[in-house]
């Protein structure tokens, strides 16, 4: 569920869902890791969501070797994370064509075809949902085990229509055909299907069943810690627990830190705050979204607020990581934060700045009515 939460590490949502939920990141399930604060290979920098870094590696190499495969499909991540679906799709278009026996590459425009879907019209869905079961078909035929398609296609039979193919038991004995081969991976994709099933508590019990397996699965252990920091099952300790045994496998991600920023700020324990704070920002220094976490959760709680003020500005001195809150988002919490403290004049600045950013957004929008009203 990394960011959110994301990458805090959702699995792909089909394109046949009509919904506000993106077409998220597929995940590689088995991800018994290395610490990443030394990783830089431009596929490390992409797993790990070091989309600045990746972007600024992997442009120039793209764009001076167009039949560099391996290039392409990694920017066709890149652009996926920046919002750049038909870029995405080009890009992996490209890939597919540079190698079409590669199925990393196929699988990567099933799900740059699928993010353009879910942001479409009934009739793009309809004409892309096609193209979307043949792309799974295809890296299925180079590798009848690709791990993530086989979860697109548990996807695809969850949420199609049945005249195109749906089938919600074709999805569970999938699930089941891929606990057989790999028990961490089969657990990790009946979670994912508990979770397209709105089943919190079997999607915690099966992750649980993850980490039994391996207790080093740094996607397992965050979306677990993502389960307990909800308010559903609010068990801050833990997703204190989680968050710090995923930082201790990745402390080069800024997952971890963003839990455990949100859960310290809520308990107010402002020493250890501090100090995660400060850890986050040495080993991930171009991901600041910790602070602007434990700011958002001071501003929910009314707790210390020139505290909150002081972390979102912080925040906002340097580019966000696609994914993170952007700037617009975080001048309007900033608002409200200066709001709450009875500073009006600013409250209504920091507000006005993110209608700039971004004029259509609504709760800046409701926010500058009722403060000039």
């Amino acid at each position: 569920m990394e960011v959110m939460r994301q990458k805090i590490a959702i699995i792909l949502r089909v394109l046949f869902i009509v919904s506000t939920v993106g077409f998220s990141a597929v995940l590689s399930v088995n991800s018994q890791t290395t610490p990443t604060a030394t990783k830089e290979s431009p596929e490390s920098l992409v797993e790990d969501g070091h989309w600045k870094r990746a972007r600024s590696n992997i442009e120039p190499r793209a764009k001076n070797n167009p039949k560099d495969g391996q290039a392409a499909y990694l920017l066709s991540k890149i652009k996926m994370a920046y919002g750049d679906w038909d870029g995405a799709v080009k890009e992996a278009e490209r890939a597919v064509a540079v190698d079409g026996r590669n199925a990393d590459f196929h699988f990567q425009l099933v799900w740059a075809c699928g993010e353009v879907a879910n942001r479409g019209s009934f009739f793009t869905k309809m004409r892309i949902g096609p193209r979307f079961k043949r792309e799974i078909d295809a890296a299925l035929a180079v590798n009848p085990k690709h791990l993530e398609a086989r979860v697109g296609l548990m996807m695809f039979y969850v949420h199609a229509p049945s005249i195109m193919g749906g089938d919600t038991k074709k999805a569970r004995a999938l699930t089941d055909e891929i606990l057989c081969q790999n028990p961490e991976n089969g657990y990790f994709a009946k979670a994912m299907l508990a979770e397209e099933e709105n089943d919190r508590a079997g999607a915690e019990r099966f992750y649980l069943k993850v980490l039994e397996v391996n207790p080093r699965n740094y996607k397992a252990l965050m979306s677990v810690a993502g389960i307990y920091r909800s308010t559903e099952r609010n068990r801050p300790d833990l997703a204190e627990k989680y968050a710090r045994e995923a930082s201790k496998l990745e402390p080069g991600r800024a997952g971890p830190y963003r839990v455990l920023a949100a859960v310290l700020a809520r308990q107010q324990q402002w020493t250890e705050l501090d100090q995660t704070l400060a850890l986050a920002e040495k080993n991930v220094p171009d991901n600041l979204s910790p602070y602007v976490e434990a700011g958002y959760a001071l501003y929910t709680q009314d707790k210390d607020l020139p505290r909150s003020e002081r972390y979102i500005r912080k925040y906002l001195t340097q580019e966000p990581e696609p994914g993170a809150p952007q700037p617009a988002v975080a001048h309007y919490l900033l608002g409200l934060v200066l709001e709450k403290q009875g500073r009006k004049p600013e409250a209504i600045a920091e507000i006005n700045t993110s209608l700039r950013l971004k004029p259509d957004y609504e709760n800046a929008k409701k926010a500058l009515k009722r403060l000039k009203g």
